[in-house]
């Protein structure tokens, strides 16, 4: 499934939103987490690979620099630990994902 401009960029600000909400740690462990979001935000939405969008997503969120905080990749290609994600609503061949809960285990 492809992702167009405005999907990414949908999954970027969603995936963002929650990190702002729910990420343990108001003051985001130390990191500068809207200075994160600005200086990587055109890199990623420039990737056009589902697959490479997705680590470039979960490699934003892993500057966050705390275990067990990332997005994972599709259903279809698990990785282990509690983390974000992005899965797969697709409906009547209209392809949509939408980012998932992001979290952290102690």
């Amino acid at each position: 499934m492809q992702l167009s401009r405005d999907d990414r960029e949908k999954i970027f600000a969603k995936t963002c939103r929650v990190v702002e909400k729910q990420y343990f740690d108001p003051q985001f462990n130390g990191r500068d987490w809207p200075g994160l979001v600005n200086q990587h935000k055109q890199a990623i939405l420039e990737v056009n690979e589902p697959a490479e969008f997705e680590r470039a997503m979960h490699e934003l969120v892993r500057k966050l620099g705390t275990s067990h905080t990332g997005v994972l990749p599709s259903i279809s290609e698990p990785r282990s630990g509690p983390a974000g994600g992005l899965r797969d609503v697709s409906q009547n061949r209209d392809p949509g994902r939408i980012a998932m809960d992001v979290s952290r285990c102690a």
